[in-house]
C-alpha cells in the first residue's frame, strides 16, 4: 500500500511541476508585454496622450498581457503550452527579423557616430573641428555656457571637418568663416537665399556639391546652409539672430524634419542659455567665434577627437540601438506600427516663427518652410501617414497662422514610384533625394527671388 501512494505523491508531484513549467512557459510572453506597457505609461507624455498611440503601446499589450496571464492561471496545461508556445515562437520570430534589420543599418549608423582612429585624424588635421556625434549643443554644454551671446551655435570656422564615414570613405569639408559648410567665397558677392536647418542642410554623408545645398546652389549660386547636426527650431533661430544679420539673405529658408525637429525643439526650450532667443532684444552674439571661446573649446575637441574610434562600444553609446532593439523598433516599423512619438503642443513654435519673419524683414528678407518627411513614413505595410500627420498638421497650422509659406515634400514624396530610395541608409536624403528636394525647391526660390529682385535691403 505504501508504494502505490507514494507512486501517487510523485505522479501529483510531477503533475503540479508539469503544471507550473506550462504556467511559466504562458506567462512569459506577458512578461515581455507587460514590459513594453510600463515603458509607455511611465512615459505616457509621448505614448498615450493620443489615440493611435495609446491603442498601440498600452491597449493592445494590455491586452495581450490579459490574455496570456489569464490562460496561465485559468486555462488547461495543454492550453498554456500552446499558447504559450505560439507565443514565445512569435517572438523569436520577431527578434531574429529585428536582428537581421539592425545588422543591415548598422553600417550605416556607425559612420554617422564613429571615426577612424586618433592618429588617422591626426594625420587629416581633423582634430580641431567637430567630429562625428558632437554637437555644437554639446559644445556649448561643455563649456559651461550661461549666456546666449557667449554659445557656439556652428562648427570651428576655417577648419576641415570630418562629417562622416560613407562606404568606407570619409566625408569631409572645410567650414566657413562662421563653421557651416560653404565655401567661403561665395560672402564675396550678396547672398541671396540661406537655407537653415540641422543635418539635412548640413548634408550627412554627401560629397560636396550634391547635398541638397549644393544641389540649390547650382541653380542659385548665391545660396548657403547655416546647417549643424542635432539642430532644432529654437537653435535655428539663434542661428538666424546671430549670422542672419551679417550675410543678410533675400530668402530664408528654414528647412524642417519631421523624425526630430519638434522633439528637438522641447528639449531646446529647457536650455537656460537658448531660451531667451525668444525674448526681444536679446544679445544673439558675435556672428565671429571669439578667440577666447577658440581657446576653451580647443582642449574638448581634442578630447572628442582622442576618443573617436569605430568601435562598437561607439555607436552603442551614441544610439538607441539596444533600446529600439528591445522594443523591436524596426520591425514594427516595417509593418506599419512603429508610431512616433505623440507630438506635445509648442506654442512656442508659433513665436519662434514670427520671430524669424520679424528678423529676417530687419533687413527686407522673406521666409518660407520646407518641410521633409521622416523615412518611416513611406515604410509600413499598414497605412500609417495619419500618425506622422500629427507633426505635420502642427507646423502647417503654425505657418499657416504667420503667413510662411510651406513647400511640403510630403506628397510629392509619395507621388514617387519609390519613395525610399530618396533617402540613404541612415534615414538622410540619398543623392537621388537631395536632388529631388532641391528640384521642388527650385522653382519657389526662382519666384521669391523675380519678386524681391529690385527691393531694397533696409
Amino acid at each position: 500500500m505504501v508504494p502505490v501512494v507514494r507512486a501517487r505523491q510523485q505522479q501529483s508531484a510531477r503533475s503540479v511541476l508539469k503544471g507550473r513549467i506550462a504556467s511559466a512557459i504562458c506567462a512569459l510572453p506577458a512578461v515581455y508585454w507587460f514590459g513594453v506597457m510600463a515603458f509607455a505609461v511611465y512615459n505616457h507624455r509621448v505614448y498615450a496622450t493620443a489615440l493611435p498611440q495609446l491603442l498601440r503601446y498600452i491597449v493592445f499589450p494590455g491586452v495581450l498581457v490579459a490574455i496570456f496571464v489569464g490562460c496561465a492561471v485559468y486555462g488547461s496545461r495543454v492550453a498554456r503550452l500552446l499558447l504559450g508556445g505560439i507565443g514565445l515562437a512569435v517572438l523569436a520570430a520577431l527578434f531574429a527579423f529585428e536582428i537581421r534589420l539592425q545588422a543591415a543599418s548598422y553600417s550605416a549608423v556607425s559612420g554617422l557616430v564613429s571615426a577612424p582612429q586618433a592618429s588617422w585624424m591626426q594625420a587629416q588635421h581633423l582634430t580641431q573641428g567637430l567630429p562625428p556625434a558632437a554637437t555644437a549643443k554639446k559644445l556649448t554644454r561643455m563649456l559651461h555656457v550661461t549666456r546666449l551671446a557667449d554659445s557656439v551655435l556652428g562648427g570651428v570656422p576655417g577648419e576641415r571637418v570630418l562629417l562622416c564615414s560613407h562606404a568606407g570613405a570619409p566625408v569631409i569639408y572645410r567650414a566657413d568663416r562662421y563653421g557651416f559648410r560653404n565655401d567661403d567665397r561665395i560672402y564675396a558677392q550678396p547672398v541671396q537665399t540661406m537655407l537653415l536647418g540641422d543635418s539635412f542642410v548640413e548634408g550627412i554623408c554627401l560629397p560636396d556639391g550634391h547635398d541638397l545645398v549644393g544641389r540649390v546652389r547650382a541653380s542659385h549660386p548665391a545660396t548657403i546652409g547655416l546647417g549643424t547636426r542635432g539642430a532644432g527650431p529654437l537653435l535655428e533661430l539663434a542661428m538666424l539672430g546671430r549670422f542672419g544679420p551679417a550675410i543678410r539673405p533675400r530668402q530664408v529658408v528654414i528647412v524642417f524634419y519631421e523624425g526630430n525637429d519638434w522633439e528637438n525643439l522641447d528639449h531646446e526650450l529647457r536650455k537656460p542659455w537658448l531660451a531667451p532667443a525668444l525674448r526681444d532684444g536679446v544679445d544673439f552674439g558675435s556672428p565671429l567665434l571669439s578667440a577666447s571661446t577658440r581657446a576653451h573649446a580647443q582642449p574638448i575637441l581634442d578630447d572628442w577627437a582622442a576618443a573617436q574610434s569605430t568601435a562598437s562600444s561607439t555607436v552603442f553609446l551614441h544610439t538607441h540601438i539596444p533600446r529600439n532593439f528591445l522594443a523591436l523598433h524596426q520591425t514594427w516599423t516595417q509593418l506599419g506600427l512603429g508610431y512616433p512619438k505623440v507630438p506635445p503642443g509648442l506654442g512656442e513654435y508659433d513665436r519662434i516663427l514670427a520671430r524669424t519673419k520679424a528678423i529676417a524683414a530687419g533687413w527686407g528678407g522673406s521666409v518660407m518652410l520646407v518641410y521633409v518627411p521622416q523615412t518611416s513614413r513611406f515604410v509600413g505595410a499598414l497605412p500609417d501617414q495619419f500618425v506622422f500627420d500629427q507633426v505635420r498638421d502642427k507646423v502647417r497650422a503654425a505657418t499657416a497662422r504667420n503667413g510662411i509659406p510651406v513647400i511640403d515634400l510630403t506628397p510629392l514624396f509619395l507621388r514617387q514610384p519609390n519613395p525610399i530610395g530618396l533617402y540613404a541608409a541612415d534615414g538622410h536624403l540619398s543623392l537621388r533625394g537631395a536632388e529631388f528636394a532641391a528640384r521642388a525647391l527650385d522653382g519657389a526660390l526662382a519666384g521669391a527671388a523675380a519678386a524681391t529682385r529690385d527691393g531694397p535691403r533696409t
